[in-house]
């Protein structure tokens, strides 16, 4: 009978292991096997050694955890999503966390982890909508933000190898959070307007840190700048008319996503019109781009509506210089 039973959980272990692996949802939490597969789990990371592995596992099982809270929902077993939810963000950031890590493999793996985590966001997306109470929606809200984190801070290591892929990465971000907008302004569900639109904004950062390392590594400048600017035009488009359908509490919120966007298109045309003609003004070169690629820049009637948007910017103060007595003087502009 010993026998029987302990070869009965050797093959729970291993089929929680190869649920695991291929990402399958198998035992839910509230079933009798639940523990024992989330023991094998515990098992397989004890005795993973490369680095490159347990990372990659640690996204496959944080992934898991998603399907699991994404089945409860279905099945009206709400009351164990925040645990599950709780478990993922610590997967999350354990796995980033070894991909983070500064041996050989470590760009290799930050890749693979990012891209793993990026793909989480449809999932967490629907979980968010599929959630009722304040609680919930908290423990959602942390693990989208740990994803978001995460995955970026992973796009920004493996740019100093690939930043046309990390920039693709980051602005690959960016669309799914403008899509996010979009999506709760058809369901009417705009509360959380104002943080979509405020992740929007860091994933854009990202892109833009990008264009500056494949600048400093003399990489790809120009590749990773068309690729900023192309999203950027296209978002600035989107974003306008997004800005025009929020309530009036989210339309700062979507104001500086605007900004943020315009700030990013205008630093990476700046790049281009480097390459393309560093001895043009800028007007200049806005034409010679229009006649090329119309997508880098966003149309006149999208720029006018951005303007109308986006407050004018502000005078600079006057710079002052500190006396050796301390007082305040005007520094004389040149002239």
């Amino acid at each position: 009978m010993k026998i029987l039973t302990g070869a009965l959980i050797f093959l729970v272990l291993l089929s929680g292991i190869a649920f695991a692996q291929e990402v399958v949802v198998g035992d839910l939490p509230g079933s009798w096997t639940y523990p024992f597969k989330r023991f094998a789990e515990t098992l397989d990371l004890a005795f993973t050694f490369d680095n490159v592995a347990k990372a990659e596992k640690y996204a496959n099982y944080a992934q898991l955890r998603l399907l699991e809270a994404h089945a409860l929902l279905a099945q009206n077993k709400s009351e164990f999503v925040p645990d599950v939810m709780k478990e993922y963000t610590v997967q999350v950031r354990e796995a980033a966390r070894i991909a983070n890590m500064n041996d050989t493999h470590a760009l290799q793996v930050s890749e693979k982890v990012a891209t793993k985590l990026k793909d989480n966001f449809q999932l967490l997306d629907e979980i968010e909508t599929a959630t009722e109470s304040q609680d919930m929606e908290n423990v959602v809200t942390s693990a989208k933000d740990e994803t978001l984190n995460r995955s970026l801070m992973l796009a920004e290591k493996f740019a100093e190898q690939k930043p046309v892929d990390a920039a693709q990465f980051a602005v690959a971000i960016a669309e799914t959070r403008v899509e996010r907008i979009q999506a709760m302004i058809q369901k009417n569900k705009t509360d959380l307007v104002p943080v979509e639109a405020e992740r929007y904004q860091r994933a854009i950062a990202v892109g833009m840190n990008i264009s500056e390392i494949a600048k400093a590594h003399h990489e790809n400048a120009t590749s990773v700048a068309e690729i900023v600017a192309a999203a950027t035009s296209t978002h600035l488009a989107v974003l306008s008319e997004v800005y025009d359908k929020v309530p009036e509490v989210a339309k700062p919120h979507i104001a500086w996503a605007m900004n943020a966007s315009k700030t990013g298109n205008d630093i990476a045309v700046d790049v281009i019109c480097g390459e393309m003609s560093p001895n043009e003004t800028r007007a200049n070169c806005l034409a010679e781009i229009n006649k090329t690629n119309k997508s880098f820049v966003p149309p006149e009637a999208i720029l006018t509506r951005v303007n109308e948007i986006l407050p004018p910017p502000q005078i600079q103060p006057v710079p002052h210089e500190e006396t050796k007595e301390g007082a305040s003087t005007k520094v004389e502009s040149k002239r």
